[in-house]
């Protein structure tokens, strides 16, 4: 399925037009809270989702040196303390990465609060073309 669409986008502030957009995505980013604070959170499990509903990605991150679980939000990432041991895990930069080339310089995202899961991944719009 090939899409042609001029959509505009806001970038930095700036609002520009974008043509031949060709691939829609959805991504999203589920947390552990590492304190008790409301900002101490680590990225936990990143999804991509293509615009034919193909799990693209399915990422599981190791957490960062020197931060520890404080609760594992087992009802918004599905995962506890034994499930989280049992799986593959990678290094937030690399999942990033797979995130940049995956979405490449033509991709919208789609879905709820996608600035929020962007910024979870320390990543800017600009960063990956968007």
């Amino acid at each position: 399925m090939r899409f042609h669409t001029s959509i505009i986008v806001e970038i930095g502030g700036d609002h520009q037009l974008q043509d031949d957009v060709e691939r829609y995505f959805s991504v999203d980013v589920e947390c552990f809270a590492t304190g008790r604070g409301h900002s101490d959170r680590a990225p936990v499990t990143v999804a991509v989702v293509d615009e034919t509903e193909n799990v693209v990605l399915d990422a599981t991150i190791e957490l960062e040196p020197g931060l520890s679980v404080a609760s594992y939000f087992t009802e918004l990432t599905g995962l506890n303390e034994e499930s989280y041991g049992l799986r593959e895990r990678q290094s937030l930069s690399d999942v990033i990465e797979r995130v940049k080339e995956l979405l490449g310089p033509n991709a919208v995202l789609v879905g709820q609060g996608i600035s929020n899961d962007i910024k979870w991944l320390r990543v800017s719009l600009l960063q990956i073309n968007i």
